[in-house]
């Protein structure tokens, strides 16, 4: 029920975003060097504000109302699926280019955290966009 109020247009528009804030500039190619030097610890805390900086984004600054409809009472579900859209983009771009060829798991999750501040913010600003539902 609570994911009825999420569409495809909502996918489609976190898929955009997503790709157009990995993309541009290649700043995946450089998130991938930049991964090399990180920790797990620091690569969870990457993620972790990436998260909330989409949070404060959809919610806070956007430019619409935006309902917050909560998972299990406490998890915001629109940014939960943008953000999830977002971390799967950054790992299909790494595995398009071939960044993640013969990288363990924990490399992968390093290069994908290191993106992810540019996605995120690339499909929060893609959400935004368009008639408010």
């Amino acid at each position: 029920k609570i994911l009825k109020k999420i569409t495809y247009r909502d996918f489609g528009k976190s898929l955009i975003g997503a790709f157009i804030g990995v993309v541009s500039h290649f700043a995946f190619i450089e998130g991938a060097h930049l991964s090399e030097k990180l920790s797990l610890y620091r690569a969870t805390v990457l993620l972790i504000t990436a998260y909330l900086l989409g949070m404060i984004f959809i919610y806070v600054a956007g430019f619409r109302k935006v309902r917050k409809i909560k998972i299990l009472g406490f998890i915001p579900a629109r940014i939960t699926f943008i953000y999830i859209v977002s971390l799967a983009v950054v790992y299909f771009v790494l595995f398009l280019f071939g960044l993640t060829e013969g990288a363990g798991a924990a490399n992968i999750y390093k290069q994908v955290a290191a993106v992810s501040i540019p996605a995120i913010i690339g499909a929060s600003a893609a959400d935004l966009i368009g008639k408010n539902e």
